[in-house]
């Protein structure tokens, strides 16, 4: 009988285990299997910091923060928390940053009360949806924003639903900045 088993231990390609030792095998396969899994679930779990607002009772900190992205192209959008179009220029932002992931690129989000609905907490949902390092958004509950880049552009109304591009070195201190490119959504 003793000759025979060590036969059967050395067929190619077949290895025959103890009982014990299968037991062992199959412990440890299913404790680094449950690891591995338990490790995956924690980095799942760890969830980017929240979006936050700055409120703006002046332009000043939309103005500082311009000039700390300087060297940046610049995007700023002055839009609605809640109209549908503003959402959709939204929603194309996002797209934007996440085809174009260059830490060079910067966007300012200003939510200005201009729909019906239109508050701080519908823009803080808002910016809940989307969370990038390059993205900061703030809440012109005056409309301040608006009605500088109205005198800006030149236009006849709060300047909202627009989107104002600068490239690097291209804003400075004072409100007179224009943009390299501007586009009203409509």
């Amino acid at each position: 009988k003793h000759a025979v088993v060590s036969e059967v231990d050395r067929i190619p390609g077949r290895l025959i285990m103890k009982p014990k030792t299968r037991v062992r095998v199959i412990a440890i396969t299913v404790l680094g299997v449950l690891g591995t899994v338990f490790i995956t679930a924690l980095a799942r779990r760890e969830t980017p910091k929240a979006a936050t607002i700055t409120d703006l009772n002046s332009t000043e900190p939309l103005k500082r923060r311009l000039q700390q992205d300087a060297d940046k192209v610049t995007l700023i959008a002055l839009v609605s928390p809640v109209c549908p179009l503003c959402r959709h220029g939204f929603t194309d932002i996002q797209s934007v940053l996440k085809n174009v992931p260059d830490d060079r690129l910067r966007v300012h989000i200003v939510f200005l009360p201009m729909y019906p609905g239109d508050n701080k907490s519908r823009a803080q949902t808002r910016a809940e949806e989307f969370n990038d390092a390059r993205v900061s958004y703030y809440w012109d509950g005056d409309k301040l924003t608006g009605k500088e880049w109205q005198k800006v552009l030149g236009i006849e109304s709060i300047a909202w639903d627009v989107y104002l591009l600068y490239g690097p070195n291209s804003y400075h201190n004072g409100s007179g900045a224009k943009p390299a490119f501007w586009m009203h959504q409509l």
